[in-house]
């Protein structure tokens, strides 16, 4: 099993978060955990925009936008 970063997932594959990087500031992890970004949830990358800052995931349910800065801190498998 790889480990790697939200940001790096392939479109419309099934991923599980495995974690957050531990040099994450306690304001952006309090709000990935807010919008459901805990260990073991299923994510799914639906788009990324052109430029690359942000990525659309669809998690329990919803769907959300998250930027680049967001998505590099979340550990998938």
């Amino acid at each position: 099993m790889e480990i790697f970063f939200l940001y790096n997932a392939k479109i419309n594959k099934l991923y599980y978060i495995n974690g957050m990087c531990e040099d994450i500031d306690i304001k952006t992890k309090t709000r990935l955990y807010e919008l459901g970004f805990f260990k073991g949830e299923k994510i799914r990358v639906l788009k990324k925009s052109l430029m690359g800052g942000t990525i659309l995931v669809e998690i329990m349910n919803n769907v959300l936008s998250i930027r680049k800065e967001e998505a590099l801190c979340v550990q998938i498998i």
